[in-house]
């Protein structure tokens, strides 16, 4: 109805491409693949039209840019005339664990001035897979039991963050610069297994146009390996499993704060000195690691050993002369 600026149509659409949500949705997923199948009404004024109908999504797909993890599923997405809905999808990620998203994204009715809430959660799931290219503070790949809140607007996001961690988690924190390591004066000489060392110089989540605010409350356990990267030049690293809680936060304002104990079962500490000395040293269980705020100036209480092999032919001899 021209007339009246009026227009009704309804889609009887079957696998069409739903890249075309990726410019809607790129402050928070990027990579954005699948097909949706399913009718469609559009209708409204033409400078306000609305879309309504069920969509069956297949084998969709998306990457949250700040977690680098990647998930899909195949399920109904629901459309209203201001609103995408996710109503208890079952979302699997690359290794095929699975969790629940339920949520919605709400914008004005022309994909603008968008909201979105959304809620994870899972059993186990991959929930964090970047590299020291992504952000050398903290990288890693993580895997997780609990419940993940995602929200906020297109310049504010939001992360609340309620996990333990599960097996085969390997995560990095760098507590220390280089400048400061190769002092190693907190190590006390009291008088081994191989592992690979990993180099980075630590830096603070880079911006972007949007805001990043991340709460994060982890239980550590003896499933996930905690390496502490202490000088990312020289390769000092601790490398242990054990139990702890820790809180990590970050906004564009405060940068990183990290909270919490960590008490060390078993690990192993490579120290180096200036390219000359490497030695492995095996940690003792009952060790430990506070942090009060600033993450590189964690409080070490850590007992280790480096054991060698020592002859005792000059006691021996000494003893003869006796």
């Amino acid at each position: 109805m021209p007339k009246r600026d009026s227009l009704d149509f309804t889609f009887d659409a079957t696998k069409v491409n739903l890249g075309f949500l990726q410019r809607y949705l790129s402050s928070v997923v990027s990579n954005v693949k699948g097909v949706g199948t399913g009718k469609v009404r559009m209708s409204g004024r033409t400078k306000n039209i609305g879309f309504e109908g069920n969509v069956f999504a297949e084998n969709a797909k998306a990457t949250v840019d700040y977690t680098k993890t990647t998930y899909s599923f195949s399920d109904t997405i629901k459309l209203t005339q201001k609103s995408i809905s996710f109503d208890k999808i079952k979302i699997y990620d690359d290794d095929k664990n699975s969790g629940i998203l339920s949520g919605v994204v709400n914008h004005n009715g022309m994909f603008k001035n968008m909201n979105f809430d959304a809620k994870v959660t899972t059993k186990n799931l991959m929930a964090l897979n970047t590299s020291v290219v992504d952000n050398d503070f903290f990288y890693g790949k993580a895997y997780a039991s609990g419940d993940v809140h995602i929200y906020g607007t297109e310049t504010d996001i939001y992360f609340d963050i309620n996990v333990a961690s599960r097996p085969k988690t390997k995560f990095y924190l760098s507590v220390g610069s280089a400048e400061t390591a190769n002092e190693n004066n907190f190590i006390t000489f009291i008088s081994h297994p191989q592992n690979t060392t990993d180099t980075a110089k630590p830096k603070i989540i880079e911006k972007s146009d949007s805001k990043v605010y991340l709460n994060m409350e982890i239980d550590v356990n003896p499933d996930a390996e905690i390496q502490l990267v202490i000088d990312p030049k020289g390769g000092d690293r601790i490398a242990a499993t054990g139990n702890g809680n820790l809180r990590l936060t970050y906004d564009d304002n405060n940068d990183m704060k990290l909270y919490g104990g960590y008490t060390l079962d078993k690990g192993d500490y490579l120290f180096t000195f200036q390219n000359i000395l490497r030695k492995e040293f095996s940690i003792e269980q009952g060790s430990s690691i506070l942090w009060s705020g600033d993450p590189f100036h964690g409080k070490l209480d850590i007992r280790a050993l480096y054991t060698l092999t020592a002859s005792l032919r000059d006691l021996m001899d000494e003893a003869s002369l006796k």
